[in-house]
């Protein structure tokens, strides 16, 4: 075919001419369809369709009539009647006008902003039963508006904004009868270029045909050319891997002897995991291919690398990655387990963290890679090699995701593969962490004079000489070390509320031998444990990995052999024990890696004691749903997602468990959109599915296997499970709630549950919130005398252009003594945010807290303000 055609034929229909015949037919259009809409003009159309309607008696109106009338509307007849009679407004255009009028039009249907009913949709069906002597050039012009837009938006405008072309083609086969090859050609040649899907994901048949399907191939029969081919052996062309796929293996009768079996049966696998006798007959067809591991490597690479197409599909665009070949891809990436070749963790990975990406959300909208199959064929994958690394590039992949879906999959498949070797799954990542060639100082050399090393902020630096260029390989060792360093950091994180205690032989192998976690765990308190039935005492304090001693308050003693050890947890300590441990680790000059001996500890109150097995002490919050969602899941909480479209989606529970204890905390959420209990409205009139706020109920916690859950009281839950639970409950309110949204006030005025909220936390409301902020910062900005006051509710500063109060809940800013408030962003500048970190005694978590230190930084200093916004708020 010749293709050099589409410059020369269809697009260079668009030139100046083109363009003002159509901007003519546009103004024509408008015109038209304003005569159309007029006032008097619909009256006379509604009296004659009544007229016909009932026999020219229109007060003879039944409820038939009206069914009639809909019914009408639904099988397209009653585009005859006059209702919809545009005859009229179109009878004086002359033949030129006629034409320049179906060229707009075509370019509103083709575009997807006009549909059923529509005054372009009416226009084109009396015009197309005209004869306006269209000539070959007036047919380009059209094809070049008329072509399947791939901005359509709705399926619902499918059928006309496929109409159009289909005109066009109706056309080109009356012009051919006079001789008109060439049209034809340049027909063809537009319609081979549109991507079409038209490949049904779960099988090589083809369902269906799309409409722009349809039209593609009839263009191409019109020119006397065969369609294009959907598939290339087991390879779908109906998305964007499978275009790439097809380049990279070129033609069939190329592919390398066996490859096309291995294929064919990677494109098998209906189960959700292979099965014994899958793996054994892809074994043998792999070593029926010379070099299986280049083939796979070459196609599964096209994962991380290939670029979303974007496809028409029955009136709409589709961008894809994956669609059709998502069988194929399973079946590939678990020969690739089978196979286990040196590549696979990297590459795999990276192709799960890929896809997990583009198909967040896929449960209720379109992505480019559908649902999470392909992710969890690439777990399956590494699950089958089981390597170290495999197995720790699988730990890894669950950072790139917060569905909890996905982490119990992968929890799953740790959990099998750990109880394969005999272990628990944590003590088997625990053996996984690689140590990256680090030394006992927590560095390496890469190259004469790079270095690189371990580091609290940014996790992992790489420094060098001046000038020199850097290593090879450098960036991808950073960014692994990173993710390790991550990793790790999470892990000890998570050892808050687990209840997880350590032989001390697997303690010292695991991490204080351990170069990243040596270097984590060495600035974290632990206690150390005897074993039943030995009459040593228990001790507490920082581990030396480099002397195997363990620095104490009241000194430095050997590591106890034979005993069990756990990370200390500030709930257990009483005020005295706490204090001795603070006052070790300024003396060490430690910074701790994960905040812990400042940790915010929740305690079971007197009331949630009296009340049994609910607590509300967070219930009644207004919080933003989205970052409250958000939040949670990064937590580690699942369910809780509210949809507002559904029926029932209005109420959920977040969950979080905790294996060890064998709880699980509940935390109900309830929709709270303005237009319902905030409002004036009904309930849950909120207009459509997005929830944009949400109320907070009671927590409560029961028993991991409970079918019908079952509150256990607040007394019997151990101390860290509630502190970890109440703690990640404070952190998402504080972040959360409508309270420290600058501009909530404007936002919500009116609302009368909303203005009850604020004059709530206004009042106090928030003291939960507060109590534990204030306790850190009182190490920080307790010095009298300076910039600085800190009270119970607040952290007063003194600038230089005014005097400014800190809420301690919420980190909302209010003027002093004008009362104004504040809008700051919420993200700060990168060198405050450093500057704010460096004042802690610990690394933090705590938004609100980081809020709190940036904006005192700035506003003590608020005559060097280089943001004019807060500046012209400050001076008024």
């Amino acid at each position: 075919m010749r293709r050099d055609r589409v410059g020369s034929g269809i697009a260079a229909a668009l030139d100046s001419g083109g363009l003002g015949r159509l901007e003519a037919g546009r103004r024509l259009l408008g015109e038209l369809q304003a005569a159309y809409e007029a006032s008097e003009a619909v009256e006379e159309r509604r009296h004659a369709a009544r007229a016909a309607l009932h026999a020219g008696d229109p007060a003879g109106e039944e409820p038939g009539g009206v069914l009639g009338l809909v019914f009408g509307m639904l099988d397209g007849s009653l585009l005859s009647s006059p209702l919809f009679d545009v005859s009229d407004v179109v009878s004086g255009l002359d033949a030129e006008s006629a034409r320049c009028v179906l060229f707009a039009a075509a370019a509103r249907l083709a575009s997807g902003t006009a549909g059923y009913f529509s005054f372009a949709e009416l226009i084109i069906r009396e015009l197309s039963g005209r004869d306006l002597g269209m000539t070959p050039d007036d047919v380009r012009l059209l094809a070049a508006v008329s072509a399947p837009s791939d901005g359509a938006p709705d399926i619902g405008v499918t059928v006309v904004a496929d109409k159009p072309f289909g005109l066009v083609l109706g056309f080109v086969e009356r012009l051919l009868a006079a001789g008109e090859a060439e049209l034809a050609e340049d027909v063809a040649a537009q319609a081979a270029g549109w991507k079409v899907k038209s490949g049904s994901r779960y099988s090589q048949q083809v369902e269906h045909e799309p409409r722009p399907a349809g039209l593609r191939d009839r263009a191409l029969a019109l020119a006397g050319y065969p369609p294009p081919p959907r598939f290339e052996g087991p390879v779908g062309l109906a998305d964007g891997w499978g275009l790439a796929a097809a380049r990279w293996l070129g033609p069939a009768e190329d592919w390398p002897a066996g490859a096309a079996e291995l294929l064919a049966h990677c494109v098998q696998p209906a189960a959700s995991r292979p099965s014994n006798r899958w793996q054994q007959v892809c074994r043998r067809r792999l070593d029926a291919v010379a070099d299986p591991g280049a083939l796979l490597r070459g196609l599964l690479g096209l994962l991380a690398t290939a670029q979303p197409a974007r496809f028409l599909y029955e009136g709409r665009a589709e961008d894809l990655l994956v669609d059709c070949n998502e069988p194929l891809l399973k079946g590939l990436l678990w020969a690739a387990g089978v196979l286990d070749p040196d590549w696979l963790p990297e590459m795999v990975r990276a192709a799960a963290v890929r896809c997990l990406r583009l198909s967040a959300g896929s449960r209720f909208h379109h992505t480019t890679v559908p649902g999470e199959k392909i992710p969890y064929a690439c777990f399956h994958a590494l699950a089958l090699s089981g390597s170290d690394a495999a197995l720790m590039a699988l730990a890894r992949t669950g950072r790139a995701t917060t569905s909890r879906s996905v982490h119990r999959q992968l929890e799953k498949l740790l959990a099998e593969t750990a109880q394969r070797r005999g272990l628990s799954t944590a003590a088997l990542l625990d053996g996984l962490l690689p140590d990256h060639g680090l030394s006992a100082a927590g560095s390496a050399e890469l190259a004469p004079g790079w270095v690189i090393a371990l580091d609290d902020h940014a996790g992992a630096v790489l420094t060098g000489p001046e000038g020199t260029m850097e290593p090879a390989g450098a960036a991808e060792s950073l960014a692994d070390l990173r993710a390790t360093v991550a990793l790790a950091r999470a892990q000890l994180e998570a050892m808050f509320g687990s209840l997880r205690e350590l032989h001390v032989a697997d303690f010292t192998e695991n991490y204080l031998q351990h170069p990243v976690r040596a270097w984590l765990a060495a600035r974290l308190a632990w206690e150390f444990t005897p074993l039943p039935g030995e009459a040593v005492p228990a001790i507490t304090g920082f581990p030396d990995p480099a002397r195997q001693t363990v620095r104490v308050p009241e000194g430095e003693v050997p590591l106890p052999p034979g005993c069990l050890v756990r990370l200390v947890h500030p709930v257990l300590l009483d005020a005295a024990g706490l204090q001795r441990l603070r006052s070790l680790a300024a003396g060490l000059r430690i910074e701790q890696p994960v905040r812990q001996l400042w940790r915010e500890t929740f305690w079971v109150s007197a009331a949630e004691r009296e009340s049994g097995a609910e607590s509300a002490r967070y219930a009644g919050h207004v919080l933003r749903f989205k970052q409250c969602y958000g939040l949670a899941r990064s937590r580690g909480w699942g369910g809780g997602f509210l949809y507002g479209g559904y029926d029932g989606g209005q109420d959920a529970i977040a969950r979080k468990d905790y294996p060890r204890a064998g709880l699980r905390a509940s935390w109900v959420l309830e929709e709270a959109d303005v237009s319902g209990p905030l409002g004036p409205g009904g309930r849950y009139d909120t207009g459509g599915p997005t929830v944009e706020l949400c109320l907070t109920g009671e927590i409560a916690f029961s028993a991991l296997d409970d079918v019908v859950p079952v509150p256990v009281p607040l007394a019997d839950v151990p101390a860290e499970i509630f502190s970890e639970t109440m703690r990640d409950v404070d952190l998402i309110v504080s972040a959360a709630t409508v309270a420290n949204d600058p501009a909530w006030i404007a936002r919500y005025s009116g609302r009368r549950l909303l203005d009850a909220y604020w004059d709530r936390m206004a009042a106090g409301g928030t003291d939960s919130l507060r109590a534990g902020r204030h306790e850190l910062l009182a190490s920080v900005y307790g010095t009298p005398g300076d910039r600085y006051t800190l009270t119970e509710t607040h952290l007063e500063v003194r600038g230089s252009l005014a005097s400014y109060r800190i809420d301690l809940a919420t980190a909302n800013v209010r003027m002093e003594p004008s009362g104004k408030w504040l809008s700051f962003d919420s993200k700060p500048p990168e060198e405050a945010y450093y500057y704010a970190w460096r004042q802690m005694p610990a690394l933090d978590d705590d938004e609100i807290l980081q809020r709190i230190l940036v904006r005192a930084a700035v506003l003590a200093d608020d005559e060097l303000l280089a943001s004019r916004k807060l500046l012209r708020q400050i001076r008024g």
